[in-house]
């Protein structure tokens, strides 16, 4: 979206992201009949309420209701199991890009984000003083994972960006086009105290969206194999494809959501004990 394709558009009522205000503010310089109406994504305790409100603006109602009771079924089984959890995972949450190779640093999501504050309802996620007050992340090289692994953090939660279903050779992303990128990408951690006790999860970056509650109950799985089903969480992923999104898909067999490979043998072990 640009303020000139808005201009163009003759668009008199905007939604927008907090994040592209300053696209719309261009537009609303240069034309003082459009109303602006902006939606915080970065947090996930809006969600619901932000879609029965977007779903008021948009006389869409029935599939704003639909979605909202997706989401307050995917957290009432949130609560239901964590009730059995004893004591929660403490967890780090990464976001590893595509081309991660090639940069120095590695992102850690602190409180604030929306994978964290997601996340939250799971696991007690890491946190710093230190993380930046625009976005509420960090960054960190390997040896900070060695370093607080076993202390400040058990778990190490690997998000991979850009894996969802975006087209790759004319077909979705596959599984395993994911597990390979996974494989990879806990190379930078085989000397913590997780990678060895196959505590290092694989899933994809949608907490941070409308569509991460779809990822939660799968996630909580990872975390609590013995509390929380795999197959619900295979589920939940599926009802959110077939009933909101244009995409439909098998989520066991098309897109890249959790690492499902057999490499990585202690993380196999760990969820068959």
């Amino acid at each position: 979206m640009t303020s000139e394709l808005i201009l163009e558009c003759r668009c008199d009522f905007i939604i927008a992201s907090q994040g592209k205000s300053d696209v719309v503010q261009a537009a609303i310089d240069a034309d003082s009949n459009i109303t602006p109406y902006y939606v915080d994504v970065s947090k996930s305790s809006t969600y619901v309420s932000t879609v029965l409100t977007l779903g008021v603006l948009l006389n869409e109602n029935e599939e704003a209701q639909a979605y909202a009771d997706f989401v307050n079924g995917v957290k009432e089984k949130i609560s239901s199991g964590m009730e059995k959890v004893q004591e929660k995972a403490k967890t780090v949450v990464t976001l590893m890009y595509a081309n991660q190779s090639t940069r120095a640093n590695i992102i850690v999501e602190c409180e604030g984000t929306g994978a964290a504050d997601m996340i939250g309802l799971i696991a007690d996620v890491y946190d710093s003083s230190t993380k930046s007050t625009s976005d509420y992340r960090m960054n960190v090289e390997a040896d900070w994972f060695i370093q607080n692994c076993g202390t400040a953090f058990d778990f190490i939660i690997i998000e991979q960006e850009g894996t969802d279903t975006k087209k790759v050779d004319d077909t979705y992303y596959t599984p395993s086009m994911y597990n390979e990128r996974f494989e990879e990408a806990i190379t930078y951690y085989s000397s913590t105290q997780a990678y060895a006790s196959g505590m290092i999860l694989g899933t994809t970056y949608s907490y941070n969206s409308f569509g991460g509650y779809a990822n939660l109950l799968y996630l909580a799985y990872l975390l609590y194999p013995d509390v929380f089903s795999e197959e619900d969480g295979w589920n939940a992923l599926q009802e959110y494809f077939d009933n909101f999104t244009t995409a439909k898909i098998n989520v066991k067999t098309q897109g890249g959501w959790y690492y499902t490979g057999t490499s990585y043998s202690a993380y196999n072990e760990r969820l068959a004990q």
